[in-house]
């Protein structure tokens, strides 16, 4: 309705963008409902760490200070690299690893 997809090469970016956005959501999911299953904590309390600065935890593990510097960091890096990896693919292996 309100004609996103009447450019045909911008319609194929949106469909890219929603398969890659479906798959982060759905990691996310089964990585929120993974702690909580097996006991480690729930995901509302995860952040209070660091507002605390307490150690951070993963799956029991403990990671050590977890300071909003380091965490961006480390989470800027992993993204760069996984983006950085899709891009480097033609558009059809993009979309179907």
């Amino acid at each position: 309705p309100l004609g996103f997809g009447e450019n045909p090469d911008n319609l194929a970016q949106f469909r890219e963008a929603e398969l890659i956005h479906g798959r982060w959501c759905m990691l996310a999911v089964a990585g929120m409902l993974s702690v909580e299953l097996l006991g480690f904590g729930n995901w509302v309390d995860a952040p209070l760490s660091m507002v605390n600065g307490g150690d951070a935890t993963w799956f029991g593990l403990n990671l050590g200070p977890a300071t909003f510097n380091n965490t961006a960091a480390v989470e800027i890096a992993m993204m760069a690299f996984a983006e950085g990896k899709r891009a480097s693919a033609d558009p059809e292996k993009r979309m179907y690893p």
